[in-house]
């Protein structure tokens, strides 16, 4: 099928979330592309530049159909075509966006995974995430979740004590050690052990693929206000004063980390507003770093 798939343009295969949001953030609308989904087994994802954002619609295959909201199609061509003719949410299929080439595999050409560890890595919530898009898997803070795969630095695929599985952001999580009973006692006493109640915004190492059985425990609490580095560019809507622009690789002290997944933060320039987490990387919460910050 897949070989098959690579005939069109609009197909980019195994590329996780982030990396379709890299090519689709900001650009005109209706520019689009399809994937291989990571949570929904034989599945697919429509990503589609729109209302200046990127909207991800799960495609699911069974018996021999495809399903897109309330819409069955016998292929993927078909759902193509469908809407280049009809509205998704605000706009119509457009153009597909340029494939991006990976050197080291050819298109079709199967990419083998390592095998799964047979004890998976636990993490623990930060913070409430409701999720925004159908591949989310929303929780609660203090939530225990199970990681099953890190395709990306900042969205890994977990699975929640329900069995339910989906994309969560990394920077919301913390890591439980390995061979560890949870019990409620032993997560208070890591909660005590902490130096700050309020953690999060860490950047983990992209390792890719599957996680290694046990993820390092040394992680840095972070409080805010911290020093965070852009790791995209970001243009919102003009209409909208309160959203923060800024490029790749500028810096912005966080002065604020809401539950939604919004932060407030103020750039060198002394400009001041709110923008998605998933932007940036946290740098430092160092007190000296801070203090240099605010006098510069």
């Amino acid at each position: 099928m897949a070989d098959r798939l690579y005939m069109y343009s609009w197909y980019h295969g195994e590329i996780g979330r982030s990396a379709s949001e890299s090519i689709l953030m900001s650009q005109k609308a209706g520019l689009f592309l399809v994937r291989d989904s990571s949570t929904c087994k034989g599945g697919y994802v429509l990503s589609v530049s729109e209302n200046r954002k990127v909207s991800h619609y799960i495609i699911t295959h069974r018996n021999n159909q495809y399903q897109i909201g309330d819409q069955t199609f016998d292929d993927l061509p078909e759902i193509v075509e469908f809407y280049k003719r009809h509205f998704l949410d605000t706009t119509t299929l457009v153009e597909p966006a340029a494939r991006q080439i990976d050197n080291n595999v050819l298109p079709g050409q199967a990419v083998v995974a390592p095998p799964t560890p047979a004890n998976l890595p636990k993490v623990k919530a930060l913070y409430n995430f409701p999720g925004k898009d159908p591949e989310d898997l929303p929780f609660k803070k203090n939530d225990v979740l199970t990681i099953l795969k890190k395709e990306e630095a900042e969205w890994w695929v977990a699975k929640d004590s329900m069995g339910k599985e989906g994309m969560i952001p990394a920077n919301y999580v913390e890591p439980i050690p390995s061979r560890t009973s949870f019990s409620g006692n032993q997560i208070a006493q890591s909660n005590r052990n902490r130096t700050s109640a309020q953690t999060g915004g860490y950047t983990t190492p992209n390792t890719g693929g599957i996680l290694p059985t046990t993820i390092p425990t040394t992680v840095p609490a972070m409080t805010v206000p911290a020093i965070a580095e852009a790791v995209q560019d970001r243009t919102p809507s003009i209409y909208d004063p309160m959203e923060l622009k800024f490029q790749k690789g500028e810096r912005i002290l966080v002065t604020s980390m809401r539950d939604d997944g919004s932060w407030e933060g103020q750039l060198a320039n002394g400009k001041k507003g709110i923008f998605p987490f998933r932007y940036v990387k946290i740098i430092t919460s160092s007190p000296e770093e801070i203090a240099a910050w605010n006098t510069s």
